[in-house]
């Protein structure tokens, strides 16, 4: 029985480092294309192109990550609440990252990247899809 559970939360775990990957790769792109091509603010750039991989995210993660049986619409709000702490969460230390230790926006998504996935997984794995 322990090894069942081990097998199954070790590929869920896999899938959503996976589609997170694809998911945060579409962040940095739009994130990197405001600040760069259109001299956007870093915080503002970071607040669309969260939103910009919001969508495919969400889809891949009810269908392949947590296999859920419930509609869509059931489970999109309870992911975009998880999401909107997750972009606070964002926020709050590309923020610090900016304007309290004046590192780069690459260097201050690079913790954010790390951080976040960890706090949305857990919710979305107690909560969104429960």
């Amino acid at each position: 029985m322990l090894a069942y559970i081990q097998t199954h939360l070790s590929k869920r775990i896999i899938s959503f480092l996976v589609i997170g990957f694809f998911s945060t790769l579409v962040h940095f792109i739009v994130l990197s294309s405001l600040v760069e091509f259109v001299n956007m603010p870093p915080l503002d750039a970071n607040v669309i192109a969260f939103f910009a991989s919001l969508a495919s995210s969400f889809q891949l993660n009810h269908k392949y990550t947590f296999k859920s049986k419930k509609k869509y619409h059931k489970t999109f709000l309870k992911y975009l609440i998880t999401v909107l702490i997750g972009l606070t969460l964002n926020q709050t230390i590309m923020w610090i990252g900016l304007d309290i230790f004046n590192l780069s926006y690459t260097v201050s998504f690079a913790f954010v990247v790390v951080l976040v996935p960890m706090s949305n997984y857990i919710l979305h794995s107690i909560w969104t899809f429960r």
